[in-house]
């Protein structure tokens, strides 16, 4: 994700908004407690570095759970169609 694109999704909200973080492996269907969230600022490297310091993993709840299937499907590619013989 660029900068500019991220920008622009916070600029949607309220400053004094809270900033809610979700690390996730759909695949696994695991989610992971963020317990610390760093900004890295290094004089020398051009991109911004956030780094999230997570638990172990814990099972998504259901609503969670269908939240990556629907996504799964979204980003599954139509099927052609086949010719009839």
């Amino acid at each position: 994700m660029e900068n500019k694109k991220l920008k622009e999704y916070l600029d949607e909200f309220k400053d004094d908004a809270a900033l809610h973080v979700i690390v996730a492996n759909p695949q696994d269907r695991k989610i992971y407690v963020p317990y610390e969230l760093n900004m890295i600022c290094d004089k020398g490297k051009k991109d911004p570095v956030l780094c999230i310091e997570v638990g172990q993993p814990q099972d998504m709840d259901a609503e969670l759970v269908e939240a990556a299937m629907e996504d799964e499907r979204a980003a599954q590619p139509e099927l052609p169609k086949l010719k009839k013989q």
